[in-house]
């Protein structure tokens, strides 16, 4: 529930002096970490209560996340909702499930479809009966497949996931294969969950707002600010992907946007240096600082190595801290 979602009123809280902007700042991860993770994200940012939410309040699937930030919780708008349930999404679906399906909302999209092919056959065995295997509806509901026909399961298309999570149809259409699409995909934000909490920014920065985007992926975080109408005027994201880099170029010219895009690969080459470099060009700093790090080593999907923020991968929170301060000090010592 967080701080509030739409239809119900915000939760107050005191943010510490030391987390006021300017910058603002919003980091997202999963919201179940190992024992302990979210106190320590927290230690680092100011001790700020993450707000764990789940996107079912905003789209057609769950995905249970937690954001730290220091943005206004009052004075939130949300954007016109998309399809909100696996009815709407598929709407011939309704006409052929089973009497025993009976899913409202996704599963949490995950970045590989390879479970579904294993699942498809032995739920169709159990459609014309009256009950089904727990196991077997348990496999088929994490596989997110739906009902295509009369005793046919099939798994999303790459254009239904792209609605779910808040992006236009095609938005990842840049040359990537299916595969890599719904990696992408299941590696990003939720677009209308993002823009509920980024809604606050459209009233205080109605000319345009720079931002310096993490992690950034395809791009939920600059798709929540263009679908909110708050003008980027100087827009820099950071992402190791070359086909993320070209999906968010083609997403900067296919709306037209008229400020600076400077698209970089790796969060851990960002020195002191160059982002004084691109505050300077920003005309002084950055007004949000946002992104999420890598999940790999927090999410309850990884049976292997999930160890926390000290993993190979979830680590490069760590990242994400030294920037924001880095920020903070060159917005700081200019202010002075």
């Amino acid at each position: 529930m967080g701080f509030g979602i739409p239809g119900q009123p915000p939760r107050s809280r005191t943010l510490p002096s030391s987390s006021l902007p300017p910058p603002f700042f919003y980091f997202e991860n999963v919201a179940i970490m190992p024992r302990g993770s979210w106190e320590d994200i927290t230690r680092f940012l100011d001790g700020i209560e993450p707000e764990l939410v789940n996107s079912k309040w905003f789209c057609a699937a769950s995905r249970p996340r937690g954001y730290v930030h220091n943005l206004p919780v009052k004075g939130r708008r949300a954007l016109p909702p998309g399809p909100m349930t696996i009815q709407e999404l598929v709407p011939g679906m309704e006409n052929v499930r089973p009497p025993w399906d009976k899913r409202v909302k996704l599963n949490c999209i995950t970045t590989s479809s390879d479970r579904a092919a294993r699942v498809q056959a032995s739920a169709e065995a159990f459609y014309n009966d009256d009950d089904v295997d727990p196991q077997v509806f348990l496999d088929m509901k994490r596989a997110n497949l739906v009902w295509r026909g009369r005793g046919i399961l099939a798994p999303l298309e790459v254009q239904e996931l792209e609605v779910v999570q808040g992006f236009d149809v095609g938005h990842t259409s840049s040359g990537q294969s299916p595969a890599e699409r719904i990696k992408a995909l299941g590696n990003a934000m939720q677009v209308h969950t993002v823009a509920w909490h980024l809604s606050v920014l459209a009233a205080l920065f109605p000319t345009g707002i720079r931002v310096l985007s993490l992690f950034s992926g395809i791009g939920g975080i600059e798709v929540a600010l263009e679908k909110l109408g708050i003008p980027i005027k100087f827009l820099v994201s950071v992402e190791t992907n070359a086909d993320c880099h070209r999906v968010l170029r083609s997403w900067w010219h296919r709306t037209r946007q008229r400020g600076t895009h400077i698209v970089l690969g790796d969060v851990t080459e960002l020195s002191r240096e160059r982002i004084e470099e691109l505050a300077a060009r920003a005309g002084g700093g950055f007004d949000l600082v946002a992104g999420g790090s890598p999940c790999n080593n927090f999410s309850g999907n990884n049976r292997t190595s999930r160890t926390g923020i000290t993993g190979d991968k979830s680590r490069l929170f760590f990242d994400y801290v030294r920037i924001l301060t880095t920020v903070r000090s060159i917005m700081a010592k200019s202010a002075s």
